[in-house]
């Protein structure tokens, strides 16, 4: 800002600007032409020169406000006399309601976020319907009529500035009213333009003179509702927020995490109290506070009661964290089973699935899974035999899919080993020679484990305890199910833009997981976009990690296959 200062104020001790939104929405400029007498919208597109870009008329037509923009800045055009617009198209939050409400009764699945549901629609002829829930904002305006350039955007503030810092103060107030869950338009920073007789249009970046002041979209603030417990399949206990609903890396956020009860206490938090919702890469977004602590002066703390939400257990302190350890707990029981579907990859069955077998006595243990029949399932309400038939097939393929060991381990879930580590223990010797030490209870094979490279003592501890107390759901699981030997851990691959879980099984059968992060085992990104802008792709640019399109796939497969 103090170069942009120095630029633009020369020997000058203070500046008109206007500081305004910067819309997150799509670009578009509109040409607005009298007509026999009658000024109207003549073309829309997506680039100012009428020919590059995509012709978007029948949208700015169809808009919520695009029929008005003649009265409110063609009024004064003589025939044949044109004037353009520079506008943003978006949705606004109540129009993103209605209008993903609107597709779910068409029988169309409902958008992610606003941006995506402006994008859908401009983009596809079938969502012609959809129009209406566009809203068409006015930024700039170049009338060809009088040769003048004129900006003055939608909740813009025209301010005095005598500094940088006069400037900064005033992008920071903008900033506290677009991050507002309230604001109804998705933004992603704000735009400082500049006002003044000495400033020589552009005609051709009527913004060349303005600069952006660009935030993080994958933060956001917004009010407390209320606090409340979520128990994960395997008894984990995390506080949590529901929120007034805000946008978040391109996603409406309701509920977050506060991560642990540690630091919920530490927050000190008090109920309707604003707090800054961040992304936290692929898991859940969570809370922190913002800078500036905001609540009613007679605010109480905001409490959470350590008890399982399903069951009315109190919650066990587990080192750093709590769990819900009442093994008849319908959460913990299905949670288990539910836990192990998700790890074998099965499509389509969801907890509350596992939640109604466990509730009717069709299934207590996993390897219940394997008795259920098309005909137990049709009969319950609200399945039908699609649903069952979909299900069996499901559960059919994890019964002959190949499954290696620390697969199967890993879907049973031990607490504080992942996969990854469990392949390392695997190494150390035949999974069925380890089983038979552990039914013997000896001794020795705790010292062995521990004399392997990359095996702590902890580590060795709780894979030894956790084969004890599972040995006969294990073998069960080996005599139902085709179970082999691990393949050697060469690194991970990324994929980004899509899944394919058969592309995933054949990365898997040459050593390399399908990872969700790009990290330092990260060898390969597979994009489905040419444009390689995820932010995976980003972050495997940054570790220098090679990024090869989803149609080169055979090719990596190849590569890395030639070992």
């Amino acid at each position: 800002l103090l170069l942009y200062w120095e630029k633009t104020c020369p020997n000058m001790n203070s500046r008109l600007f206007w500081i305004a939104p910067k819309f997150d929405g799509i670009s578009a400029a509109v040409k607005i032409m009298n007509v026999n007498g009658e000024s109207q919208v003549s073309l829309g597109v997506t680039r100012n020169d009428g020919v590059q870009g995509q012709d978007i008329t029948t949208v700015i037509m169809n808009s919520k406000n695009g029929k008005m923009l003649p009265a409110m800045y063609g009024a004064h055009l003589k025939p044949g006399e044109s004037m353009w617009v520079k506008t943003e198209l978006v949705t606004t939050t109540d129009d993103f309601e209605k209008l993903n409400e609107e597709r779910l009764k068409n029988g169309d699945k409902p958008y992610a976020n606003r941006r995506s549901a402006t994008s859908g629609i401009i983009n596809s002829p079938k969502n012609v319907n959809y129009m209406p829930y566009v809203t068409v904002i006015p930024l700039a305006v170049y009338d060809a009529s009088n040769d003048e350039i004129s900006y003055e955007p939608k909740d813009a503030k025209r301010i005095t500035a005598t500094s940088a810092r006069d400037l900064m103060e005033n992008v920071l107030k903008m900033l506290e009213v677009i991050r507002e869950a309230s604001y109804p338009i998705r933004t992603d920073g704000v735009v400082i333009y500049p006002i003044g007789t000495d400033i020589i249009p552009n005609y051709d970046d009527i913004m060349s003179d303005a600069i952006a002041f660009k935030i993080n979209t994958e933060e956001a603030l917004t009010t407390i509702d209320y606090g409340y417990v979520s128990v994960g399949r395997l008894g984990n206990a995390i506080p949590m927020l529901h929120v007034n609903p805000v946008e978040v890396n391109e996603t409406i956020v309701t509920d977050v995490s506060l991560g642990s009860f540690d630091k919920f206490a530490g927050m000190d938090l008090h109920e309707k109290e604003v707090v800054l919702i961040y992304s936290a890469g692929n898991v859940i977004p969570q809370a922190k506070l913002p800078n500036h602590r905001k609540y009613a002066a007679n605010a109480d703390l905001l409490k959470i009661k350590k008890r399982c939400p399903y069951c009315g257990v109190k919650l066990t302190r587990y080192k750093n964290s709590y769990r819900c350890e009442n093994e008849d707990c319908p959460r913990v029981s299905s949670g288990k089973i539910a836990n192990f579907i998700v790890k074998m990859k099965a499509d389509g069955i969801s907890d509350r699935t596992i939640e109604d077998f466990v509730e009717l006595g069709l299934v207590k243990t996993i390897p219940d899974l394997f008795d259920l029949t098309e005909d137990q399932i049709a009969r319950i309400e609200g399945y039908g035999k699609v649903s069952a038939k979909h299900i069996i097939s499901e559960i059919q393929k994890i019964k002959e899919k190949p499954t290696e060991i620390s697969s199967l381990l890993g879907a049973l879930g031990i607490q504080g080993i992942s996969d990854k580590k469990c392949k390392v223990l695997l190494k150390a010797m035949d999974f069925k020679k380890m089983l038979k030490k552990v039914r013997k209870n000896d001794k020795d094979l705790f010292w062995y484990l521990i004399d392997q490279e990359g095996i702590a003592e902890k580590t060795a501890s709780i894979f030894i305890d956790f084969l004890s107390e599972n040995i006969e759901l294990i073998e069960e699981l080996m005599e139902i199910m085709n179970i082999v030997q691990d393949t050697v851990y060469r690194g991970n691959v990324v994929f980004t833009g899509f899944r394919d879980p058969d592309l995933e099984e054949k990365f898997n059968r040459i050593g390399y997981e399908v990872s969700s992060n790009v990290n330092s085992d990260t060898v390969a990104v597979l994009d489905s976009s040419y444009a390689h802008d995820s932010v995976k792709c980003k972050s495997a640019i940054k570790k220098g990690i090679s990024i090869f399109m989803k149609a080169e796939a055979d090719k990596v497969l190849k590569v890395l296959g030639g070992f």
